[in-house]
């Protein structure tokens, strides 16, 4: 599986995650594969990940190292959000409850 970034992700990748454009893909790569889907979160936290779904529809959310990321329908790496502060402490939360096996986005 391949995972492409389009120019404006590599962007706000190399400003957000103080990342070089060659690692970008590589960055992007890990997160499509070790990220957790956004649907499974609720709270104030789901209600941040359903806010930002309904401004990128047909899109794929993954949250990933407190980062939301955002990947078009054919896997291709749109935009990375962080998660805010105020939502970190119920993501650790959410992400300790969650069994390993459903974790994973893509096998």
């Amino acid at each position: 599986m391949n995972i492409n970034t389009s120019r404006h992700g590599a962007r706000r990748m190399k400003r957000r995650l103080k990342t070089s454009k060659k690692n970008a893909e590589a960055q992007a790569f890990e997160a499509f594969q070790k990220g957790v889907r956004g649907e499974i979160f609720y709270g104030s936290l789901g209600r941040w990940i359903y806010k930002v779904y309904f401004t990128h529809e047909k899109s794929q959310l993954i949250i990933w190292h407190r980062f939301l990321w955002i990947f078009s329908l054919d896997d291709k790496l749109i935009t990375c959000y962080p998660v805010p502060g105020r939502l970190i402490s119920g993501l650790d939360k959410q992400l300790k409850k969650i069994p390993h096996n459903k974790t994973k986005v893509a096998d």
